[in-house]
């Protein structure tokens, strides 16, 4: 008789735990879809969708300059414009609205002016959209959509972005190409020295190989190394991904770079020979 007792009371308290439950989960949806509450989160989905927009469309300026194998090119806007925001990030510590707007002040970059006024039109018609049937729509429906392939297109092509993204591209191609070419030119040096000193009958320890080396015409004394800013990218990134292939390394180093001439192309900061050494060092 007791244990039946036991086992009612104790199916009576589930009962009552569960209606409390129910009942708190139901209270909970009514503050979550109040139009107070569905205000707040339409006005954060407002000012997070500039900084969203931006991101994209800079993406897309990336994408389009990226050598044509990278897997990235084949990235979604969402995808890219992540990308974007995280690099926006590590190098100003805000969103990307803030960092163009910094930008049009120091500038007043016509093309950052109609990015900014892309990403600002587009929060307003959602505000609008979402705000007019605030009382009838879930909070769940409040959220800033990433843009389109195609709308990414009829932006940069209103904007002649992709013009832009060719000559990124074809920066950063040169400069690799400068950068072969040099180290191409210094192997070659340097097996030059070698096969000079090789001849020299001479040259048996140090003090003699100086000598020699002394009375080489082409022969130029070591300078301090100061790598370019490509070189240091390369050297910090094969420090850090140390499991990766030399490809991966090579890879990832070409998209920083390629970054970093879009910041310049765009004039999102002003590169001149102190800052890009100071890039450079800041990568070491």
């Amino acid at each position: 008789m007791d244990n039946q007792l036991d086992n009612k009371q104790k199916f009576i308290d589930f009962m009552n735990n569960y209606k409390k439950i129910n009942s708190d989960m139901e209270q909970l949806d009514r503050v979550q879809n109040s139009d107070l509450v569905k205000n707040r989160q339409l006005s954060k989905e407002v000012e997070c969708g500039k900084s969203m927009v931006i991101d994209e469309i800079l993406g897309k300026v990336y994408k389009d300059a990226l050598p044509f194998e990278d897997p990235e090119r084949t990235c979604s806007p969402e995808t890219l414009g992540n990308v974007m925001r995280d690099f926006i990030n590590k190098r100003c510590g805000k969103d990307s609205e803030y960092y163009v707007r910094e930008a049009i002040k120091k500038n007043n970059s016509p093309t950052l002016k109609k990015i900014l006024l892309e990403a600002e039109t587009r929060s307003k018609d959602f505000l609008k959209a979402k705000g007019k049937d605030i009382g009838h729509i879930d909070i769940s429906s409040i959220t800033f959509k990433p843009l389109e392939d195609k709308e990414l297109e009829d932006i940069s092509r209103r904007m002649s972005l992709d013009e832009i993204s060719n000559v990124i591209h074809n920066n950063v191609q040169t400069s690799l190409q400068n950068e072969i070419d040099k180290a191409k030119k210094e192997e070659e040096y340097n097996k030059q020295i070698q096969d000079e000193l090789a001849k020299n009958d001479e040259v048996n320890d140090e003090t003699s190989m100086e000598s020699a080396l002394s009375k080489m015409k082409p022969y130029r004394k070591q300078k301090v190394y100061q790598p370019s800013l490509f070189e240091s990218i390369l050297i910090g990134n094969g420090r850090v991904m140390t499991e990766a292939s030399t490809k991966e390394v090579m890879m990832e180093s070409i998209r920083e770079f390629t970054k970093l001439n879009l910041v310049k192309a765009l004039k999102l900061e002003s590169f001149n020979i102190n800052n890009i050494k100071k890039m450079a060092d800041s990568y070491l």
